[in-house]
């Protein structure tokens, strides 16, 4: 991935069809190097939440690019646009596949780390077009972020309730779901 910008002041964006912006990236001097990503798919039940990418070595599968604008609703004659949310989907070193989400509020990556993602994704990216592409990104990546919302909640729920505490446990500090039960005292 080359990433470029017009000017100093800019923020960085990538040179490739998706034409990406990477959020508060302005203020550096040099391209960054790397982007946080969250990684999702079977590959990612028993890793860390999220991993580094090296945007340096990712090259250019396809892009997810929202297209002509659609109706709302079945019967709305009002239109609506996503030309704020753009998908760069790019191969990893090691088979894997990276999609880059950016919107208004910022630069998202996700990083698809499964043994069949690249196959999968050069399929996909052959055969459909662009706007299914975004279609499909824009599926993946909310309910993404929706299935994380949903279990902060559940985790703010259970301390509110006082049903965490914290425990060390070989050294790891751990945040553990206690029973009620489990504290009472005859």
């Amino acid at each position: 991935m080359i990433l470029q910008r017009e000017h100093e002041g800019y923020n960085w964006h990538t040179d490739d069809p998706a034409y990406l912006y990477l959020a508060n990236t302005g203020h550096l001097p040099e391209a960054p190097a790397e982007l946080p990503a969250f990684i999702i798919g079977r590959g990612g039940v028993g890793e860390p939440a999220t991993r580094i990418v090296k945007l340096g070595a990712l090259r250019f599968m396809g892009h997810g690019l929202f297209g002509a604008s659609r109706p709302c609703g079945y019967s709305s004659t009002t239109r609506w646009t996503g030309d704020a949310y753009r998908f760069g989907i790019y191969e990893e070193p090691g088979k894997r596949v990276v999609i880059i989400r950016t919107d208004g509020s910022g630069t998202s990556a996700y990083a698809v780390d499964e043994t069949d993602a690249l196959a999968t994704w050069q399929k996909l990216v052959a055969a459909l077009p662009s706007e299914v592409l975004w279609n499909l990104c824009m599926t993946l990546s909310n309910t993404y972020r929706k299935g994380r919302a949903d279990e902060r909640q559940v985790v703010l729920r259970q301390f509110l309730e006082g049903k965490l505490r914290k425990r060390k446990r070989r050294g790891i500090v751990q945040a553990v779901v206690v029973n009620e039960n489990q504290y009472r005292f005859a």
